[in-house]
């Protein structure tokens, strides 16, 4: 036993060999009392205000005691059995949860059709029970989100040709025209008529109109046996396009919603003269699954497909699909508005038909060639705004008011 704390002078009599001192200095007789204690293998059990000291192996033996005491208690005391209604969780859910937490006499019942839960356990147990059903029992926030689908389109195109009907020496014999009998005359008709002359028209020396059919003709010498008919031909074409759409969703928190604006197009397919009609979905897709944290900010799984037919790239009568997704994981505040991803398309294309070598004389040359020139802009830009939603902000209507359909909401 220990016969003395004094200061800082312990004295420790273990019953064995004797006596043994310990000198300390500046210690604190609690920490000088736990180093001796387990210099010896011995423990304190405090009891009240007093300190008992036994060997490690008979507090052990006794806390074995004591947990077997109480297992043969809670096997005699009678099962409680409570029901627990639950309003904003499901019970299978929840069940899982709460199984966790009984003692091994205890059992769980789900009733899926009132949405509760029938628990037998000791009474001890209660406790923890209640306090778990109140913490999953609650309402769960609520989260709107809104996506906006930003497609712009820009195209410009300009095309300039040349037609050149060309007739020398008709009237002498030595003729330098465009290709004999050709169908591609100049459409003009000389005033006064030329000494030289045509069946209905010069023949086209070159030939590379554009899409309009304005133009110049120049008429030289028209009295003598030279004609010349220059037609230049131009068009230009603008065009912007803007599509918004803005598909909007109200989901749970954790709880994943998907919606969709969509048109199915009938496709016929003939296999072993079995003619079948399937449908071809193309539409507008957001998939989102948010969580609101702690800070008041709301991380969320999404998903935007945007599917259009392409008829101009039909093969046996079926579109190719156009399409555009973006598939991410971001965190936005309350009210805030993330771009998730864009989509920038520029084309630039300059096609040239001319007649070799002609074409490329300076100046000149332009009166041997047509240039078609394109440009086009498209551009894809998805944006996410999410908000948190309370229960009484969200647009419900009660009994007895009119829904979209202008007719009474039933009960």
């Amino acid at each position: 036993m220990i016969s003395e704390i004094s200061g800082l002078n312990v004295v420790l009599d273990p019953n064995i060999n004797g006596t043994v001192t310990l000198k300390l200095t500046d210690v604190p007789w609690d920490q000088a009392l736990d180093v001796v204690l387990k210099n010896y293998q011995l423990g304190g059990q405090l009891q009240g205000n007093v300190l008992r000291i036994a060997t490690n192996a008979s507090l052990q033996g006794e806390q074995t005691a004591q947990k077997a005491l109480r297992d043969a208690q809670e096997l005699a005391t009678p099962l409680v059995t409570r029901t627990f209604t639950l309003n904003y969780t499901k019970s299978d859910a929840a069940g899982s949860i709460l199984g966790r937490l009984l003692s091994p006499r205890g059992t769980i019942i789900q009733d899926p059709r009132r949405n509760a839960l029938i628990i037998s356990d000791i009474p001890s147990q209660f406790g923890n029970l209640d306090n778990m059903v109140k913490f999953l029992d609650t309402p769960a926030k609520q989260v709107e989100i809104e996506a906006r689908l930003l497609q712009a389109n820009k195209s410009f195109s300009r095309d300039v040709g040349n037609q050149l009907g060309f007739l020398v020496g008709n009237r002498t014999g030595n003729v330098l025209t465009g290709l004999p009998g050709a169908t591609n005359q100049s459409p003009f008709n000389a005033y006064p008529a030329p000494r030289a002359t045509t069946r209905s028209g010069l023949p086209l020396v070159s030939n590379f109109p554009a899409a309009a059919s304005s133009g110049l003709s120049f008429l030289i010498q028209p009295g003598g046996d030279i004609l010349l008919d220059e037609i230049i031909s131009a068009a230009e074409a603008r065009g912007t396009a803007k599509l918004i759409s803005r598909p909007k969703v109200v989901t749970q928190n954790n709880v994943a919603a998907t919606i969709e604006q969509a048109t199915q197009i009938p496709v016929q397919t003939n296999v072993n003269n079995t003619i079948t009609v399937q449908f071809q979905r193309f539409g507008l897709n957001l998939n989102v699954n948010p969580q609101i944290t702690e800070a008041g900010t709301i991380l969320m799984n999404v998903t935007i497909t945007n599917q259009e037919p392409d008829f101009a790239r039909a093969v046996n009568g079926i579109p190719s699909v156009a399409s555009q997704s973006a598939t991410t994981q971001v965190l936005v505040p309350d009210g805030g508005t993330a771009v998730i991803g864009g989509i920038l398309v520029d084309t630039d294309t300059i096609n040239v038909r001319q007649v070799p070598g002609l074409g490329n004389l300076p100046v000149i040359g332009n009166l041997f060639k047509n240039t078609n020139t394109a440009k086009s802009t498209a551009e894809l830009i998805f944006f996410i705004t999410p908000r948190i939603k309370t229960l009484d902000a969200i647009s419900v209507l009660a009994p007895g008011e009119e829904n979209s359909s202008g007719q009474p909401q039933q009960r």
